[in-house]
């Protein structure tokens, strides 16, 4: 049995302070166990001592403790200071206002003494700063007021005040004698100092930006709070760009009172009249439909403003005689010029669209008849997204496919931690999450010495490792053979909408590329990301930015690369040293 050499000792977060006088109660601590020829530690049974020096790292041991603990695949072993055996002292009586040292030993199950990992000091972090300092005895504060009252600088020291209170469960913010009622009670400023929220005796004000930049980020909203973890909606919100009015739809009663609408006077004694209507239930515009006048000019249109000196742009229009849209029909990032015609759906997901038109394709989710000739000037593609039968690994997992065109594809990242020989793969080949729930979502990540170098198949018997022309038939049978040239489009289509796939995990950071996608193919990529190995351990992947793929080649590291912020699809040169995911194919 090899002596236990020097280990890669990694420190992670002091957690688990107190709002009393006693500062940091735990301390959680992990590290990495290698062997004197660099391998790791993996799934042995260790004994570590944690020894805590003052002032230097070689002073007095004012706490002592030793954990049992056994390493996982990787090496790592993860304790807290502060929840051992205790050998001497107590941790709650150690004085963190003197410097304290760090030093660990282990000792393997057949060791018969310890060996020493190194010395560090421990530094405090804010909130043991802020701890100490709540120590003193009265921290500069004049006295302490009236029951509820706050505390604030007056440039001297801290002093009690009743213009913010808190009395119970309420939090209460009121002028001071004298108030000026054209001077705000409470406001909000930007960083140039402009106001951009303020409540007045008489009313509450919010000023938003006129001009409209990248993001229109200035902007005004009314939402309310959800019993669930979505985020709360947004029933009004005014941007720079546009403004929205949504409400709630659920629970219709008799009536359909809540709503919106835009009336105007007569000159009569009757009831105002109204231009349009917006419930729960429906939505309604009126237009005179008397015997159309020249120009037709009665109806209802939304339209944009051009830079020119031309007259604005009409992308919906709706008269008596005839309803058009229109929209820009040029190929952008993402096609988010379009017409939709969508419905609501009982879960959490989104609204499916029923009709959909973009400037690059239109869809029809539901079976379309018609009673008369349909003329179709170019192809129609069939087998596009159909479900196949599920695959499992020799591990057990199972993997939905679907069938693209004359292919078969596995619609979910593989997550085998053998050779479809059944041997095992070498841990330090591949990387896994340590929650399952992770690995579920976005599966492992493998190098390239376990793709391709090794000589073995990764994917399950009858499957394989897609090379770059199987790649190829895919894009082009979901997008054309120029699909290089507008590859969003592609990518639309084989990519997962954004959701939460699982309880906190979600498959994608939200950016255009993603909300725009249509996954009608069933080829369902998630933003795994990658990692690579840091010479002592693994590197966890950023997920939901990018999605990577492995392409089996002669040699050369090559990878299929999508895009979350476009959406856009390329294949391109991979990095030696790093993990990608992988998807396989049927032979």
């Amino acid at each position: 049995m090899k002596c236990l050499g020097k280990a890669m000792v990694v420190l992670l977060v002091l957690v688990g302070y107190g709002i009393s006088a006693q500062v940091p109660q735990r301390i959680a601590y992990q590290a990495v166990l290698r062997n004197a020829d660099g391998t790791v530690m993996a799934n042995q049974q260790v004994e570590l001592q944690v020894l805590l020096h003052k002032t230097t790292a070689t002073g007095d041991v004012v706490y002592s403790e030793t954990h049992t603990k056994t390493t996982t695949s990787q090496g790592l072993v993860a304790f807290e200071i502060g929840a051992g055996t205790v050998n001497a002292g107590t941790f709650s009586g150690i004085s963190w206002s003197d410097p304290i040292f760090l030093e660990l030993k282990v000792r393997k199950q057949d060791q018969q003494s310890f060996t020493d990992l190194g010395t560090s000091q421990i530094v405090a972090v804010p909130y043991a700063f802020l701890a100490e300092k709540s120590l003193n005895a009265s921290n500069g504060i004049s006295s302490l007021g009236a029951v509820g009252n706050t505390v604030f600088s007056n440039g001297v020291e801290w002093a009690p005040t009743a213009r913010v209170s808190v009395l119970d469960s309420t939090v209460i913010v009121s002028p001071g004698g004298g108030h000026d009622p054209d001077k705000p009670i409470f406001a909000v400023t930007n960083s140039q100092g402009q106001v951009v929220m303020a409540v007045y005796e008489t009313g509450v004000r919010f000023n938003v930006e006129g001009s409209s930049g990248k993001g229109a980020k200035g902007g005004f909203a009314v939402g309310g709070l959800t019993n669930g973890k979505a985020p709360a909606p947004t029933y009004f919100q005014l941007e720079p760009s546009y403004a929205q009015f949504l409400f709630d739809q659920t629970n219709l009663t008799k009536g359909a009172k809540g709503g919106f609408a835009v009336g105007g006077l007569t000159n009569g004694k009757g009831d105002t009249l109204t231009y349009m209507t917006i419930h729960p239930d429906s939505t309604r515009f009126f237009i005179d439909d008397s015997p159309v006048v020249k120009g037709a000019k009665g109806g209802f249109a939304v339209g944009g403003l051009t830079n020119g000196k031309s007259g604005t742009n009409v992308y919906m229009s709706l008269l008596p005689d005839s309803i058009r849209f229109a929209f820009d029909d040029s190929n952008t990032k993402g096609a988010k010029g379009g017409f939709a015609v969508g419905g609501l759906t009982n879960a959490k997901s989104s609204n499916p669209n029923f009709f959909e038109v973009t400037p690059d394709s239109t869809y029809i989710v539901n079976t379309m008849v018609s009673y008369s000739d349909m003329v179709v000037a170019g192809n129609v593609t069939t087998n596009v997204g159909m479900p196949e039968p599920p695959v499992a690994d020799v591990d057990g997992n199972t993997y939905r496919t679907v069938k693209i065109g004359t292919q078969v594809w596995m619609a979910e990242n593989l997550k085998t931690t053998k050779y479809s020989d059944g041997v095992p793969i070498n841990p330090s080949h591949f990387y896994k999450f340590t929650t399952p729930d992770s690995t579920t979502v976005f599966g492992n990540y493998y190098l390239d010495s376990a793709v391709t170098v090794s000589g073995k198949n990764v994917c399950p018997d009858g499957w394989h490792v897609p090379t770059q022309a199987e790649w190829e038939t895919m894009f082009a049978f979901v997008s054309g053979a120029d699909w290089t040239l507008n590859s969003a489009n592609l990518g639309k289509k084989i990519i997962e909408p954004y959701r939460e796939v699982l309880a906190g995990i979600f498959n994608w950071i939200p950016d255009q590329g993603v909300l725009f996608a249509t996954n009608e193919t069933g080829f369902t990529a998630r933003g795994g990301g990658s990692t690579f190995w840091d010479m002592f351990y693994w590197m966890p992947p950023y997920t939901g930015s990018n999605a990577y793929f492995w392409v089996s080649t002669g040699g050369t590291i090559e990878i299929v690369s999508i895009d979350n912020y476009t959406g856009s699809v390329s294949i391109t040169e991979g990095s030696s040293g790093s993990a990608y995911s992988v998807r396989c194919v049927k032979n």
